[in-house]
């Protein structure tokens, strides 16, 4: 994670409902990276993985980066994640969902599963997005954040 990312994020995790942890596609979680989730986990255990730059790499090889992560979050963290799922994302797709139909769109963005994370993390159903501001039982709306290495 770079110094400036890492400052800002170990700032504002704390009024966090949800957390959007960004992974890269050429290496599966690392050990840093699995010590951050732990940190995240004493204040949410709603922690949505993107694994990033897919066009970047063949299918093959990213897919089998993102089993391995897949894997590792669900053999470090046992069951004290609501879900190891690592969701892949593409600059390239997100090119294309806009100029796609409506249909073709949400499955590019994987909207429904944005949104039922969403849903989950925030204890809020929303039919426009996924991830945002979430309201917590003190009434406050607390940020959605990504981490990114």
């Amino acid at each position: 994670m770079y110094a400036g990312h890492a400052r800002i994020t170990h700032r504002f995790v704390p009024e966090a409902d949800a957390v959007i942890f960004v992974l890269e596609s050429g290496q599966p979680v690392v050990e840093e990276d699995l010590k951050f989730i732990e940190q995240i986990m004493t204040v949410t255990r709603n922690i949505f993985f993107v694994q990033t730059k897919i066009d970047r790499y063949n299918k093959e090889d990213w897919q089998n980066v993102r089993r391995r992560s897949q894997e590792i979050l669900a053999q470090r963290f046992k069951g004290r994640l609501d879900d190891t799922r690592v969701w892949p994302v593409s600059s390239a797709n997100l090119r294309k969902a806009a100029s796609a139909d409506e249909k073709t769109r949400e499955a590019y963005l994987m909207v429904k599963p944005v949104q039922r994370a969403g849903d989950r993390a925030t204890g809020v159903p929303n039919p426009h997005c996924g991830l945002g501001t979430g309201r917590r039982g003190d009434g406050r709306g607390r940020p959605v954040l990504r981490s990114e290495r």
